[in-house]
């Protein structure tokens, strides 16, 4: 086969949907490093043949979802899943292309009916507007967090925290709180992320600071380094996610601390517009 680029020059510009696919949606689309196209990962076909040989290669590929139907506004229908190649591909042209797998035209027979989003924004799962989906190249290594924490009149406790993921899964963070006054605090930091498929995850740190009337030492210092095969598989979401973080001067175990860290989620998703789709999953 003669492997040449792909000619793009008639084309318009699609979006698809970045994420594991919500109503409306079908999960499972990957991008093919080698070929550059798009291909359905979970069809049990093994991922299709590649234009550019073997098989497609999603190693590099963020998460996608392709949008049912014949095309709202702003969509167009007319695409169709290839059962031989697993490539997306347009059958409302002239021709139905050339498959890599057969050298025939290809074979859309049962697949669904699906749609792209023209232009190159695409659309978050409630259907507004978003930023140009990244493709893996275009993604930060890592995503760095850090704030001054204080708290409100009365509570003499002030502090910092720097957190910090990286592409490889690795979890830093590290803290720093000083109570200046009488009273003693046992302290809660709280920090939520919520990815682009509105997943949320919690970073957790728990200590005492010891004021005039108690021994102990005035200063809660904390540096948690942590590796998450979860972060290094799904980097594509969480160098996108949304961050809010919460602190309480108080004990919190238990249910307390589970609602506590539940609320923070909610509301981040009310800040973000999005809509929490699974509880909050721990990190720390």
């Amino acid at each position: 086969m003669d492997h040449q680029a792909h000619d793009g020059s008639l084309s318009a510009h699609y979006a698809v949907v970045l994420g594991d696919g919500a109503q409306g949606q079908q999960g499972g689309w990957r991008w093919c490093y080698k070929c550059q196209g798009m291909f359905h990962l979970i069809s049990g076909h093994g991922g299709g043949l590649c234009p550019a040989g073997l098989g497609h290669d999603a190693s590099q590929s963020a998460h996608y979802a392709i949008v049912w139907g014949e095309g709202a506004e702003g969509q167009q229908g007319g695409w169709r899943w290839c059962q031989m190649c697993e490539g997306m591909f347009y059958a409302g042209g002239p021709t139905q292309g050339v498959c890599p797998f057969t050298s025939k035209a290809h074979d859309g027979s049962i697949s669904g009916h699906y749609a792209a989003i023209v232009g190159d924004a695409g659309v978050v799962h409630d259907g507004k507007a978003s930023s140009r989906y990244a493709m893996p190249w275009d993604l930060p290594e890592t995503l760095h967090i850090n704030d001054n924490v204080t708290f409100p009149s009365g509570v003499a406790v002030g502090g910092w925290f720097d957190l910090t993921l990286t592409s490889h899964g690795d979890i830093s963070f590290s803290g720093h709180f000083h109570d200046s006054g009488a009273d003693s605090y046992d302290m809660t930091l709280v920090v939520v992320l919520m990815t682009p498929d509105g997943r949320s995850y919690s970073i957790t740190h728990q200590g005492r600071t010891h004021g005039t009337f108690e021994p102990g030492s005035r200063d809660d210092d904390w540096t948690k380094n942590e590796q998450s095969s979860l972060i290094a598989a799904h980097w594509d979401q969480f160098a996108q996610a949304g961050v809010k973080y919460d602190k309480a001067a108080q004990s919190l175990i238990g249910k307390g601390l589970t609602d506590f860290i539940a609320d923070t989620a909610k509301q981040l998703a009310i800040e973000l517009g999005r809509e929490l789709v699974s509880a909050v999953i721990a990190l720390i």
